[in-house]
C-alpha cells in the first residue's frame, strides 16, 4: 500500500497518510526493509515494538531493541 508521509503520534502507534485516507497503526507491526541496514538484508521482515523521535526529531523504529531510521523500511498493512 503506497503511502506519502508518517505522523508520529505517541510510542505506540503512528498515522500514515495513503491515498485512501489516514490510517492509525499500533504497535507491534510489520515492516520490511528497503535498504540493507547493518546486518539485515534488503526485504527481511521485522516486527517494530515501539516507535520514537530521535533528539534531531526524526522518527526511529524500534525493532530488535535498535533504533532504526524508519526510511529504511516500508509498512507491511494487514490484509
Amino acid at each position: 500500500m503506497p503511502y506519502s508521509d508518517i505522523i508520529y503520534v505517541d510510542q505506540y502507534s503512528l498515522l500514515v497518510s495513503t491515498e485512501w485516507g489516514l490510517k492509525r497503526i499500533n504497535c507491534p507491526f510489520k515492516v520490511r526493509g528497503i535498504f540493507a541496514v547493518d546486518d539485515n538484508i534488503n526485504g527481511d521482515v521485522f516486527i517494530v515494538h515501539e516507535v520514537r523521535e530521535s533528539t534531531d526529531h526524526q522518527l526511529m523504529y524500534l525493532i530488535q531493541e535498535k533504533e532504526y531510521d524508519y526510511q529504511s523500511f516500508e509498512i507491511i498493512f494487514p490484509q
